[in-house]
This record gives C-alpha cells, sequence and structure tokens, in this order.
C-alpha cells in the first residue's frame, strides 16, 4: 500500500512540474511543499548609502552604477536612467 501511494504522489508532482507554465518557480515550490520549509520574503523595501537612507528606487541602478565606476576609478559614458532615449 505504502508504494502505491509514493508511485501516486510522484505521478501527482511529476504532472504539476510538467504542466506548469513557470517550471523552475514550481518547482520551487513543489520542493517546500515536500520539505515543510516556507518561502522567505525577499523583498526590498529600503537601500542604505553611506550617508542615507532611501526608498526611492528609482535612484538605486544610479547609485550602484556610481558606486561600481568610483571602485574601478573610470568612468565611461554611461547614460542617465532619466535621460530620453528618443530619437
Amino acid at each position: 500500500m505504502l508504494n502505491v501511494i509514493r508511485e501516486a504522489k510522484k505521478n501527482y508532482f511529476s504532472k504539476q512540474i510538467k504542466n506548469s507554465k513557470n517550471g523552475m518557480k514550481n518547482i520551487w515550490d513543489i520542493t517546500r511543499l515536500l520539505t515543510g520549509t516556507r518561502a522567505k520574503n525577499d523583498d526590498v523595501h529600503q537601500f542604505n548609502t553611506h550617508d542615507n537612507t532611501s526608498h526611492d528606487f528609482q535612484t538605486m541602478p544610479e547609485y550602484f552604477n556610481n558606486y561600481f565606476l568610483s571602485i574601478t576609478g573610470k568612468h565611461h559614458n554611461i547614460p542617465n536612467m532619466n535621460d530620453n532615449f528618443a530619437a
């Protein structure tokens, strides 16, 4: 009887994975279900710089660009995210 239950579970979860539209997420959801673990909430609500805390996520890419350019010492012509790229 135990083998029948295991086979039924295996078939059920295999079909769930095969028929899913977002395969990788579905695999992780099934893994969490089978292992009894819960998904972590990794949402970012703010980011900290060396001199302040910001909730404005429009400035985050610009901050990262400036940071990585400053540690390499190279300043290339990287367009500002606020620039209008229309021709």
